[in-house]
């Protein structure tokens, strides 16, 4: 959990998809949350939340927990709280907290602020932010700036012009590689990985299942080990 992560697509593209794997692959000890922003049907296999105080319940019993917030502004207060029961921690055991559609919440009055906290000074005090939108220029730019990686799905050139503009990150010069239809792909220190669309892994019966694999971290190590090729491709500098 060394690392912020984006996602961003076009709708139907596998985004959601991908934020989906990201929970139900959570392995470490600690908690994940996904904040269920469309109230998805996949997710009533889990422990599901729709307020503040049964959310905080259901995240001492379990090891994975959904958030639909009824209230926009409980995601807020959530990670004020989060923030401050992690100050108040001695062990501060790790949080993935993945937020699908950030863009919904973002024009609620004191979000910026506080999504901005969420992504800057969350992994200090051992609080992942994963994200996801359609597009960069629904993100602000403090957020965005503070991920390490990021995933693309249905890449064309509209989005390379937006990511150079919003994001500073120049897909025109990665064209003739990107043409191999990559429609899914991960930038991560500056270059491009192919990236298959993954499925979403089997649920398991035990929701409080324990364990110290982090598969964003082997991702990031080792980018060929989730990745449609067993080595890195011949990407220009």
């Amino acid at each position: 959990m060394r690392y912020n992560i984006a996602i961003c697509g076009l709708p139907r593209s596998g985004k959601t998809t991908k934020a989906k794997q990201l929970f139900a692959k959570f392995t470490q000890t600690g908690t994940a949350i996904f904040v269920n922003s469309q109230f998805e049907d996949y997710f009533s296999q889990y422990p599901t939340a729709y307020d503040l105080k049964n959310l905080y319940d259901a995240i001492r019993k379990y090891k994975k927990v959904v958030f639909n917030p009824i209230d926009n502004n409980d995601l807020l207060k959530l990670i004020d709280k989060l923030f401050e029961n992690q100050k108040k921690s001695k062990l501060m055991q790790p949080f993935r907290l993945i937020i699908d559609e950030i863009q919904l919440y973002q024009d609620i009055p004191g979000a910026k602020q506080i999504l901005t906290k969420c992504a800057v000074d969350g992994l200090k005090w051992n609080i992942q932010t994963v994200i996801t939108a359609h597009f960069p220029t629904m993100v602000h730019s403090h957020i965005y700036k503070n991920c390490h990686l990021y995933y693309f799905f249905k890449l064309n050139p509209p989005i390379y012009t937006a990511l150079k503009r919003e994001w500073h990150i120049d897909l025109f010069q990665y064209q003739d590689f990107l043409n191999h239809d990559f429609n899914y792909v991960m930038y991560d220190s500056n270059k491009f990985y192919p990236h298959s669309a993954a499925g979403i892994p089997a649920v398991s019966d035990d929701s409080t299942e324990t364990g110290d694999t982090d598969e964003i971290t082997e991702a990031v190590d080792n980018p060929a080990a989730d990745h449609i090729e067993t080595k890195k491709p011949d990407v220009p500098k």
